[in-house]
């Protein structure tokens, strides 16, 4: 649909005058614009403005024809690109309150009038603490596929209380490090990493991020980080295939889950294979979710001496890092 036609002509400079245009002719209907504008897209840029984009041009606006609920029109309207808008409320928004945001008699370059409305939910962002967002399910081996699409990914979650958004963020392997784009994780909810050339083959409703970059998943075993934008390590998983706990369902086609969100570090008796006849649940709560607490402490399993004065601890499960290692350790008989 246009309301003009045109010709495209790509030329080097000698040929710049060698073309010819005649009898040219133009049948069919005139295109007549009945449809409204509606609003296209939203965006809350802060606890006081948001980003309106239209879905066609419209004719000029004012801050009286926008409404948001008991808060009342913005108190500057700016338009800030070709169907974007920016207003500003002289009120707060409140963390976790959804809100409707009224456009009142928008008329469009042809006239078309509508009054349509938009809602949303504010969050409040803030800076993401240790276990804040985890890895919470692995799809490292996906063929054979049971009903999931044949590729990997991987399921974060917000296990937090507040928003925070993964913009300069970072998921890692032991060979490749790939930042993560502006996206808003909200309180509770989950989040699908995957290849972008197979985002359009996971379910239309998930929350998803299709990366370009991919750190790809290894079947027997892998290290995989995720760290916020100041390089800080908010969570890492270092997965087996002997988690699975299934010699049938490690050999492909079934995701890794981990069992219970709350104890996040305790590593191979947190996690088991999915029991979802999917072979896997992304983007939803985990097939295996139950109560798993952690109630045993950290054991050694081994020990080895880089060098006369390097000596290198394994654990059974991940700690948690203390500035006053070196009081809890101790070597008998003591080294002079």
């Amino acid at each position: 649909r246009a309301n003009y036609f045109g010709f495209l002509c790509q030329f080097t400079t000698s040929r710049s005058k060698a073309f010819l245009f005649d009898n040219i002719l133009i049948e069919g209907k005139s295109f007549v614009d009945t449809e409204p504008p509606q609003i296209l897209s939203l965006k809350v840029l802060d606890n006081r403005r948001l980003q309106v984009t239209m879905s066609e041009p419209v004719q000029e606006l004012s801050a009286n024809q926008f409404m948001v609920g008991i808060l009342g029109s913005p108190i500057e309207l700016l338009q800030t690109a070709f169907n974007t808008w920016e207003m500003t409320l002289s009120v707060q928004f409140q963390n976790g309150t959804t809100y409707t945001l009224k456009a009142i008699g928008i008329k469009d370059l042809a006239g078309n009038t509508s009054s349509v409305s938009y809602d949303f939910v504010f969050w409040e962002t803030g800076s993401a603490q240790e276990h804040d967002l985890i890895i919470s399910e692995i799809m490292a081996d996906p063929s054979p596929a049971i009903q999931l699409p044949d590729k990997e990914y991987l399921e974060i979650h917000n296990r937090s209380a507040k928003a925070v958004n993964l913009l300069g963020w970072t998921i890692a392997d032991a060979s490749k490090q790939v930042a993560l784009p502006d996206f808003l994780m909200v309180p509770g909810s989950y989040l699908i990493l995957c290849p972008q050339a197979t985002a359009d083959q996971q379910a239309d409703s998930l929350n998803l991020l299709g990366l370009v970059s991919w750190p790809t998943l290894n079947n027997s075993e892998e290290l995989i980080t995720l760290a916020d934008s100041s390089g800080r390590i908010i969570h890492f998983v270092n997965y087996q295939d002997t988690w699975y706990r299934s010699n049938l369902k490690k050999l492909g086609g079934w995701s890794l889950e981990m069992i219970d969100v709350n104890y996040p570090c305790t590593g191979a008796p947190n996690w088991t294979a999915s029991i979802a006849t999917t072979g896997g649940t992304p983007g939803i709560l985990n097939s295996v979710a139950t109560d798993n607490p952690d109630h045993s402490p950290p054991v050694i399993i081994s020990t080895f001496a880089l060098n006369n004065r390097k000596l290198q601890i394994t654990f059974d499960q991940a700690l948690r890092p203390t500035s006053n290692a070196q009081e809890k350790i101790t070597i008998e008989p003591p080294i002079q």
